[in-house]
C-alpha cells in the first residue's frame, strides 16, 4: 500500500500554517477586579464572556483578583474590553482595570495543553 506522502506533506503545512496564523491573532488581556462584590459575580462573568463573539478563553482562577481574557484581535480589540467587562460587572463595588500583563495567550495556552497531554 503506498501512502501520499507529498499530498501529506502539503496538508500539515497548510495545518501548521493556519495554526500559527490563528495563534498571532489571540491576544491576552489581563484586568484587575477590585471590589467587595468582584467574587460573587465570577460564574456570570465567565458565562457572560465566554459566549460574545472575539472571546477564545477566560480565566479568573490562575490569577487572584484578575480575569484573564483571550481575544481574537481581528474581531475585538484589547482597549474595548475593560469597558464590556465594566459593563457586564452588576455592581458598583467591583472594578475592572487593565494590567499590562507579561502572560501571554500563547505560553499559557502550551501550558494549559502540555497538562492535558501528560494526564
Amino acid at each position: 500500500m503506498q501512502w501520499p506522502i507529498p499530498s501529506l506533506a502539503v496538508v500539515l503545512t497548510v495545518s501548521l500554517a493556519a495554526a500559527a496564523s490563528a495563534e498571532s491573532t489571540r491576544v491576552r488581556v489581563a484586568l484587575q477586579l477590585t471590589g467587595e462584590s468582584c467574587a460573587a459575580q465570577h460564574q456570570r462573568l465567565v458565562t457572560s464572556l465566554s459566549a460574545m463573539n472575539g472571546i477564545r478563553f477566560v480565566d479568573l482562577s490562575s490569577v487572584p483578583g484578575h480575569v484573564l481574557v483571550d481575544i481574537d484581535a481581528r474581531i475585538l480589540s484589547a482597549h474595548d474590553l475593560t469597558p464590556i467587562v465594566q459593563q457586564l460587572l452588576t455592581s458598583a463595588e467591583c472594578l475592572a482595570a487593565p494590567m499590562e500583563s507579561c502572560i501571554s495567550a500563547t505560553a499559557l495556552s502550551r501550558t494549559a495543553d502540555a497538562s492535558r497531554s501528560s494526564h
